[in-house]
């Protein structure tokens, strides 16, 4: 265990837990926390949880805690959106958010994998040029 999944994992969890807190916190039923609040804290936290999993497969740890700060800013510019919209419906969005970051962070993954390969093959080819 090296320097950056220490801090990797950690900081994925804490921006997690951070991004699904304020559900619990400031949900319009009286401050009443029940299963769906619950449900739908742990929802918007699945980004995260995807990430922490893709980054046991083989995600890099500056990878994966560069996405992780993206994912807790998209979602807080989410909850900021959602918050000043006027329709009745824009809180459905808060059920889409979590599958849209999910495909993102996916994308992230084969984004890494493909920018490690490139620099692997070039620093080779560098290798045995001299």
């Amino acid at each position: 265990m090296n320097a950056w999944h220490r801090f990797a994992v950690p900081a994925v969890l804490t921006l997690g837990i951070a991004v699904a807190s304020p559900l619990l916190c400031l949900w319009p039923d009286d401050g009443v926390v029940d299963a769906w609040t619950v449900g739908v804290a742990l929802w918007q936290a699945m980004p995260f949880v995807v990430l922490l999993l893709l980054n046991r497969v083989g995600f890099s740890h500056l990878g994966t805690t560069v996405m992780a700060v993206v994912i807790a800013a998209l979602t807080v510019f989410g909850y900021v959106a959602v918050e000043r919209d006027d329709s009745s419906t824009a809180g459905i969005a808060l059920l889409f958010f979590p599958l849209y970051l999910a495909v993102l962070v996916v994308v992230a993954f084969f984004v890494d994998l493909g920018v490690r390969h490139a620099f692997r093959r070039s620093a080779n080819r560098n290798a045995e040029t001299y």
